[in-house]
């Protein structure tokens, strides 16, 4: 298994793609005995009912930028706003191996894309050396997971390239290094 894209959305209209439906549905794999940094979160840059984008939802109106809601056409749509994604990007570094976009074409541009929120989380976790990835039993030192850059085709300055899968989605994989310390069960 070189890796499994979690579908953590699409979920019930009130729980379309929840934290905690993102949470569950590592948690699932995880005790099925999948290791973590096979797991890929999957995040979508869409709404529900209704399937508008988040782009389409911000222009309608821009403080969709600030929550989770919002009435959209007399509907209220349930999305991920940008710290939600800051959220699911955390999640999906800190606790599996990496992050999903259902799909790009979705995103807003500017200041609130969720693309861009994604990569300055990524930096930031980068920076502050918060990647630390689990310890694995029997292998002497600890792994630390950062992210592979695969080079900035899409011009988005974020250093992040769409993996080749019908133009859909994008994974922001993980690689393993090991650094100098004991391994210690947790």
């Amino acid at each position: 298994l070189d890796f499994l894209n979690l579908m953590a959305y699409d979920g019930p209209r009130d729980d379309h793609a929840s934290y905690a439906m993102a949470e569950r549905s590592i948690a699932t794999w995880l005790a099925r005995g999948i290791h973590p940094d096979k797991l890929v979160l999957g995040v979508p840059f869409y709404g529900r009912p209704g399937n508008a984008t988040y782009r389409t939802l911000l222009a309608s109106d821009p403080t969709t930028a600030d929550g989770d809601r919002v009435v959209f056409r007399g509907v209220e749509q349930n999305y991920n706003g940008p710290a939600t994604i800051r959220r699911k990007t955390e999640l999906a570094l800190l606790r599996a191996g990496g992050i999903m976009i259902w799909e790009l074409s979705q995103d807003a541009r500017g200041k609130d894309s969720l693309l861009r929120v994604i990569g300055e989380t990524v930096a930031r976790l980068e920076i502050s050396g918060e990647l630390l990835g689990p310890c694995v039993a029997g292998q002497a030192g600890l792994l630390r997971l950062r992210p592979v850059r695969l080079g900035d085709e899409g011009g988005s300055g974020l250093g992040i390239r769409a993996m080749p899968r019908g133009g859909r989605t994008v994974a922001l994989r993980s690689e393993e290094r090991r650094v100098g310390k004991e391994c210690r069960s947790r």
